[in-house]
């Protein structure tokens, strides 16, 4: 069975992530230009969804900043989190398994960073 332009640049996607020595290094253009493609092979997916995982990621930051520490441990609860939502909607498979990279390369508080501003592109073309 062949796969979709669109499987195909979602794996493309989750390559070059998976390429990264650390989430800080993935570039301006190609988190923004990887953003829309993701945003757009997820319209199916639901606003509140996404929302539900991002005011996850939101509360983390704050916690983040307040605390002044940062827990990788945290941030890597968010996987079996994704795991249960792509399970409950085949919808958020995709995000799931792209994020699930990301978080892979997320090892102190600037790779976070980086990561809630790929997130938060990913919204912004969503709702686009």
């Amino acid at each position: 069975m062949s796969r979709s332009p669109r499987e195909n640049e979602m794996d493309q996607i989750k390559g070059r992530i998976g390429g990264l020595a650390s989430f800080k290094n993935y570039s301006g253009d190609k988190l923004v230009t990887d953003a829309e493609k993701i945003a757009d092979s997820i319209r199916n997916l639901k606003t509140a969804q996404l929302r539900r995982i991002y005011g996850e990621v939101k509360r983390m930051e704050m916690d983040f900043e307040k605390s002044g520490e940062f827990s990788r441990d945290r941030v890597v609860l968010l996987k079996p989190r994704l795991a249960y939502a792509a399970s409950k909607k085949s919808d958020v498979r995709p995000l799931a398994e792209i994020f699930s990279k990301c978080i892979d390369k997320i090892g102190d508080r600037d790779d976070f960073r980086r990561f809630v501003n790929f997130f938060e592109a990913i919204l912004a073309y969503h709702k686009g």
